[in-house]
């Protein structure tokens, strides 16, 4: 006996597969830009495969989704992105830890110590949770009600932006000016930029600093006390070297953060160079050089440091 599939339901089983497919690429394109911390293009991606992806998928997306946004620093969302995770159930540990952060940011004090409660209880890790309650019991304390030392104001430099990493350059700031894809206008990546001083909250034209900036990612510059040699964090793109030497059980991370100085000689600065300490198997960023310029503080994910 022969089988005979009307037109329309073959049309529809393959349209069905073709769905399944493209968002499953979408997925991987949304996991690929996370590794290489493009966390706006990753968020992007993401969203765009939600709509249509298997349930049991659901939750690894949601997550992804929270955790860009919290890599962005933009808390607000990210909370509201770990408050939709947490319908699912069977959730990684670090979830409510992540979300807990988000809200302490927000100053949700109680919701987030109710989900270091959580983490702890899930973790194992009940040793951490005296800890937790002390920082989030720490805004009705005695001591967070003594008048403050300092006055906080918003300066006029890039308000509505993600500016970040300033350090002090002649009588300008040196800072990281969010970078914008020209088609989506999301924020993509960061370029270091310079920008006259007015006055304590004044600035003036963030101007982008020529012969530095790479394709991706640079920014929390340091600079010496004679303004004429600046360190930075920096995506490996801009060393070739650096890229082969990142090691298998890293190769997911196709971005590596690195540190590179540059020096001014005149009113040019010098083609980056990656600072000799750095063997290609780890991450380095956040560079803050000292007053007599003796020593370099930094961050790693290698062994053997503090924090």
């Amino acid at each position: 006996m022969k089988t005979y599939f009307k037109p329309s339901l073959l049309l529809l089983f393959l349209t069905m597969a073709l769905s399944v497919v493209s968002q499953e690429k979408l997925v991987k394109s949304g996991d690929k830009f996370y590794n290489q911390n493009l966390f706006s293009k990753a968020i992007d991606s993401y969203e765009k495969s939600l709509s249509k992806i298997k349930s049991n998928r659901k939750p690894y997306i949601v997550g992804q989704i929270a955790n860009s946004y919290n890599q962005l620093f933009d808390y607000r969302n990210a909370a509201k992105w770990y408050s939709k995770l947490m319908e699912f159930s069977d959730l990684p540990d670090d979830a409510y830890y992540n979300y807990g952060n988000a809200l302490r940011n927000l100053g949700n004090y109680q919701e987030a110590l109710s989900q270091y409660k959580k983490y702890c209880e899930q973790s194992g890790n009940q040793q951490m949770l005296p800890k937790f309650e002390k920082i989030c019991a720490w805004p009705d304390s005695e001591e967070a009600k003594k008048k403050a030392l300092f006055d906080i104001y918003e300066t006029d430099l890039l308000i509505g932006n993600k500016a970040l990493g300033m350090t002090f350059f002649e009588n300008r700031i040196l800072f990281s000016k969010p970078k914008s894809d020209e088609k989506t206008g999301i924020i993509v990546f960061n370029d270091l930029a310079s920008a006259e001083i007015i006055d304590s909250v004044s600035f003036g034209q963030g101007e982008i600093l020529k012969n530095i900036n790479s394709k991706f990612y640079d920014a929390t510059p340091s600079t010496n006390r004679e303004n004429n040699l600046v360190f930075f964090s920096s995506n490996a793109t801009l060393d070739k070297k650096a890229k082969k030497e990142v090691p298998k059980d890293k190769a997911n991370i196709e971005n590596p953060l690195k540190i590179y100085y540059s020096i001014k000689t005149g009113s040019e600065w010098s083609k980056p160079e990656r600072v000799t300490f750095d063997n290609g198997e780890y991450n380095f960023s956040f560079p803050f050089i000292s007053a007599d310029a003796k020593t370099l503080y930094f961050s790693s994910d290698m062994p053997g440091g503090y924090g």
